[in-house]
């Protein structure tokens, strides 16, 4: 947008103008509907930041001033902006978000209905995209970057065999509790869409007691003490200054392996940027 300043780099991502004056009392009554349907924290912050950006960045300098004034054009022009910029699946993944407050927001009053600005829109389609699948010499690189003594060089080769042997997702490793690893069995319960159980084969990796030696007796997320650095671990996994830990603990090693710094759950998920 003209006159706005270029955004500062935070993490993997950008910090975002969230200043959303007079938009703010209905943001804020999103937020209240969300929690008291028990939602998730992470979808709380998802729908409820993609509603204040999409009123920072666009509605705001479009100089308006209530919800009442959106029409579907503004939703369209905004998606338009981020697939400029972002991923078809992030855009697509920002429209839904913003379906859900618009939803909402028709039928927030049953004495006074709204209409729905997003009502005969459909989401930007999301392309077939090849991801770059990391290599098994790779994959040794790091593993190799991280082997010696020492606590740090341990708790690095833990972290990146469990997402080498499980393809477990970042948030479902970055929510594992001492408790949730059992060296014996060599498998570690996860909560991701369900419960489910990851084994280590061969089991000199990862799950194989590599974390209970090393934290043996403390409480708490695995990674806010075996990668949390900087704080610890928020409701979404995220470690300080808005990078998440599993890609924390691949970027201290990059240098050390050679290898480009890659998505935690690389069996999964290929390698990121």
């Amino acid at each position: 947008m003209p006159g706005t300043k270029p955004p500062k780099r935070v993490g993997r991502g950008y910090e975002r103008d969230l200043d959303v004056g007079p938009f703010r009392p209905m943001t804020d009554s999103f937020d209240l509907h969300l929690r008291a349907e028990r939602k998730s924290p992470k979808t709380i912050r998802v729908y409820v930041d993609a509603v204040l950006w999409f009123a920072a960045v666009y509605l705001i300098p479009a100089e308006l001033s209530d919800w009442s004034e959106v029409k579907g054009r503004h939703v369209q022009q905004w998606v338009t902006t981020l697939l400029a910029d972002y991923s078809d699946s992030y855009a697509n993944n920002q429209f839904r978000a913003l379906q859900q407050f618009f939803k909402w927001y028709a039928t927030e009053d049953p004495d006074e209905p709204r209409p729905n600005a997003m009502a005969n829109l459909r989401p930007p389609k999301i392309g077939d995209k090849l991801v770059p699948v990391i290599s098994d010499d790779e994959l040794n690189a790091l593993l190799a970057a991280c082997k010696g003594g020492g606590f740090e060089n341990r708790r690095d080769y833990a972290v990146i065999s469990i997402f080498k042997d499980t393809g477990a997702r970042l948030s479902e490793v970055a929510g594992l509790a001492v408790d949730d690893v059992a060296a014996r069995e060599r498998e570690a319960t996860v909560t991701g869409k369900g419960i489910t159980k990851y084994g280590s084969d061969p089991p000199y990796l990862g799950i194989g007691g590599v974390l209970p030696a090393e934290l043996g007796g403390v409480g708490g997320q695995v990674l806010d003490v075996c990668v949390g650095e900087v704080g610890g671990l928020d409701a979404a996994g995220d470690a300080g200054f808005g990078e998440q830990p599993g890609h924390a603990a691949c970027k201290r090693v990059d240098g050390r392996g050679g290898v480009a710094c890659c998505c935690p759950a690389v069996p999964e998920h290929g390698v990121g940027g």
